[in-house]
């Protein structure tokens, strides 16, 4: 067994095209999010590899981890680089596998908002062919964000749609809660220190994005690297906060009056006034 990366044969790594790619994903299904630790070595047979027309990493026999390799790659202006000791953002990764290649997970109408007439829970299991790209550096910059190439699908039962479905007051409150939940099950002990699912915050990261305020305390959006802070907010989107007006139902709301209809304490959540 030797230690290495695998790249995509055609060595794209246009940030702009996989954002997008993940941007739709986002849309279609739960994009998962693997945390990699520091100290994560990912690894592969590399003759199976190179049967396949693979790129393997040995790194001249040098036993290198992925954030190691993304070091070397960082500052690489090559768009179809090929430097075997380089990772760079989009590139595919093999060899991480969930702990448990059996996992499951239900989520039902407590926190998703929608179940099925018969009751039945939306269910999800480890997609055994799942692969793996790059997506950045994490927040501390100690970890190589891994997301997943597809969205992961839920087990269908006759003609539904593969596709979680949120509805309602529930989905509103627990979603993010329930996202991570699902994708708890590439969970990987030993090589990621965090899976859950992606967030806007990875996005703004890997496109260089900073949110801020400006001299009037106004808040803006720019470009990482723009030292006069340039907003890039043009339509004014993040100005737009909305304020509860007193005839307003806020969904905590309805989620306590609810549960206390059917004799339920809701823990977690506080009614808004």
């Amino acid at each position: 067994m030797k230690n290495k990366k695998i790249k995509d044969g055609k060595g794209i790594t246009l940030i702009v095209w996989i954002i997008t790619i993940i941007i739709l994903l986002i849309l279609v299904g739960i994009t998962v999010m693997v945390l990699i630790d520091p100290n994560g070595i990912l690894t592969n047979d590399l003759e199976t590899n190179k049967q396949k027309g693979e790129i393997g990493i040995s790194g001249d026999g040098e036993v290198q981890t992925l954030l190691e390799m993304y070091e070397n790659g960082e500052n690489c202006e090559i768009l179809d680089c090929t430097d075997e000791t380089h990772l760079h953002i989009g590139d595919y990764v093999e060899g991480y596998l969930p702990d448990n290649m059996d996992a499951e997970v239900e989520v039902g109408k407590e926190e998703t908002g929608y179940e099925e007439e018969n009751g039945t829970k939306q269910k999800y299991e480890v997609e055994e062919n799942m692969r793996w790209r790059v997506l950045g550096l994490s927040e501390d910059e100690n970890h190589i964000l891994l997301t997943s190439e597809n969205p992961m699908r839920k087990t269908v039962i006759e003609d539904e749609k593969p596709y979680l479905i949120l509805q309602g007051a529930e989905a509103y409150i627990y979603c993010e809660d329930t996202l991570d939940k699902i994708c708890s099950i590439y969970d990987n002990t030993e090589l990621a220190d965090e899976v859950r699912s992606i967030k806007i915050e990875d996005i703004n990261r890997a496109l260089g994005v900073e949110l801020g305020t400006d001299e009037d305390g106004n808040e803006i959006v720019y470009q990482k690297d723009d030292s006069e802070k340039t907003n890039i907010d043009e339509n004014g989107t993040l100005g737009e906060i909305y304020e509860y007006k007193e005839e307003d139902y806020a969904p905590e709301n309805y989620v306590i009056d609810m549960a206390k209809k059917e004799g339920k304490t809701i823990v977690g959540i506080t009614e808004k006034k």
